[in-house]
């Protein structure tokens, strides 16, 4: 007479099968003690873990922009920059360009970093300078000063032209 079979329990259907298998005849997994790794149930866990770590990232990353303050707005209707002014004057490094002026909200909507650029030209109208800098609140019907330095890369008599505009802003 032979022995009878040793048998132990599937890992993960529980069927009984042969204490020697290394594959489950029934749900077809392996039996050692890692192959719980790849188990679909887990193989898919593990995936939309890492889908919802990453639209986490990206919620969190945009939530300043659409979900808190508002999508920047290139070129936002109302903004006007006026009485811009274009200097030179001594820093502690050498001479820096200056240019100053005023934005205004003519408009209805409130506005927050207000993001200005200017670009300084040269006698053959070349653009020689690009200087930025950004306005943090413009209510509507109020107007700011603002200050934009940089070093000066020419002679203050070489700067023919400058123009500032508004690049963005966000609704406040």
């Amino acid at each position: 007479m032979s022995e009878p079979r040793a048998e132990k329990e599937c890992r993960f259907c529980r069927e009984r099968i042969d204490a020697r298998a290394r594959r489950c005849p029934h749900c077809r997994m392996q039996q050692t003690r890692w192959a719980i790794l790849l188990h679909p149930g887990l193989i898919l866990a593990g995936f939309l873990v890492i889908v919802a770590m990453f639209g986490w990232m990206i919620a969190d990353m945009s939530a300043s922009f659409a979900f808190g303050r508002g999508a920047p707005v290139a070129r936002p209707p109302g903004l006007v920059v006026t009485d811009t002014h274009l200097g030179v004057e001594e820093g502690a490094k050498g001479p820096v360009d200056v240019i100053t002026g005023t934005v205004s909200n003519d408009g209805e909507t409130s506005w927050e970093d207000v993001s200005l650029a200017a670009v300084v030209t040269d006698k053959a109208d070349d653009p020689v300078e690009v200087l930025e800098t950004r306005v943090d609140s413009l209510p509507a019907g109020e107007q700011r000063t603002f200050r934009m330095e940089g070093p000066a890369l020419l002679p203050a008599d070489r700067y023919v032209h400058h123009t500032v505009r508004v690049v963005s802003a966000r609704k406040g």
